[in-house]
């Protein structure tokens, strides 16, 4: 299973990817990453099966906080809304 290195800039609120195939690498880069960096942005490490699982699993990282909220609502709604009465 990839292994997939998250950086998040809270400065630019922004994050990177960058994935390993690697286990020794992916924990290379991890130790390494955190020398130099401000203390308020994150580094951490992920075992998953892609990066798009990575996204739908911790979605703070990539998307504003408004965008996580509309996508709430949309999967709340979609839940209550009256299904579609089919004419004969």
């Amino acid at each position: 299973m990839p292994y997939f290195l998250l950086y998040y800039d809270n400065d630019e609120d922004r994050a990177t990817v960058r994935r390993f195939d690697d286990r020794q690498e992916a924990y290379a880069a991890l130790t390494s990453g955190t020398i130099g960096k401000p203390p308020e942005d994150e580094l951490v490490l992920f075992i998953t099966d892609s990066e798009e699982t990575l996204r739908r699993t911790h979605p703070r990282y990539f998307y504003s906080e408004i965008e996580m909220a509309q996508q709430a609502a949309e999967r709340i709604l979609s839940k209550y809304e009256a299904p579609v009465a089919q004419s004969d």
